[in-house]
């Protein structure tokens, strides 16, 4: 997989591709309040 690059509040990151922007901010170590989050997209289902 390519590696993606983004800034999140200033701190530049690398991630695989695929990777969500929560999942990039939470290995950052960067809080986003969430009110519902699973990592089920693959199995077609949604967050309620």
């Amino acid at each position: 997989m390519d590696t993606i690059k983004l800034t999140i509040d200033n701190k530049e990151l690398a991630v695989q591709e695929g990777t969500t922007i929560y999942q990039a901010a939470k290995s950052a170590g960067i809080d986003i309040p969430v009110l519902c989050y699973m990592n089920l997209h693959d199995l077609g289902i949604e967050c309620p």
